[in-house]
């Protein structure tokens, strides 16, 4: 997870954790062309390369919405092309952290015009309760893949093993 979480230590006095990207995509209001929709034949067609890799890791469960906003107008204001905006992780541990962070330190993930997806500092981080982040769609994906039959148990272990990793408020 902590892998996952993508540290950066180009800084030492900046050091942060769990950070995203953000990503957007567009829709014309009154168009065929839609960017953001994550089924269908036109899925792909048009759409930008950034676009695209926002669907896979939309489709991955690594992103969380923030929203959308009129990015074009017409001469009376009417709304011609709409842009939704995310943030997007490494991994859906990164982005359940991440989200859970937020939650619990009341972070400003901006708005969708301008998102801050900026991760959390080493003292953040170490407030977190991670015993209270929700690991179980993680934990059944894990317990499929490896036969396990107590995935209660797994999300224990878990929590318990990245607390004890990084000195979390578990």
């Amino acid at each position: 997870a902590l892998e996952e979480g993508g540290m950066d230590f180009s800084e030492t006095s900046n050091v942060s954790m769990f950070d995203g990207d953000e990503m957007k995509c567009g829709k014309d209001v009154f168009g065929l062309k839609n960017c953001c929709k994550r089924t269908g034949p036109l899925l792909f067609l048009g759409c930008s390369e950034g676009e695209n890799q926002l669907q896979v890791a939309r489709n991955d469960n690594r992103c969380i919405s923030l929203g959308s906003y009129c990015s074009k107008k017409a001469l009376f204001g009417t709304c011609l092309k709409k842009k939704e905006s995310y943030c997007c992780y490494k991994s859906e541990i990164a982005k359940l952290v991440a989200e859970a962070g937020v939650d619990q330190t009341n972070k400003d993930m901006g708005s969708a015009k301008s998102p801050d997806c900026s991760g959390f500092s080493v003292s953040e981080f170490q407030l977190l309760d991670l015993s209270q982040v929700d690991f179980s769609s993680v934990a059944a994906s894990i317990v499929e893949d490896m036969g396990i039959n107590d995935p209660d148990a797994l999300q224990d272990q878990l929590s318990d093993r990245i607390n004890q990793m990084t000195g979390g408020g578990g």
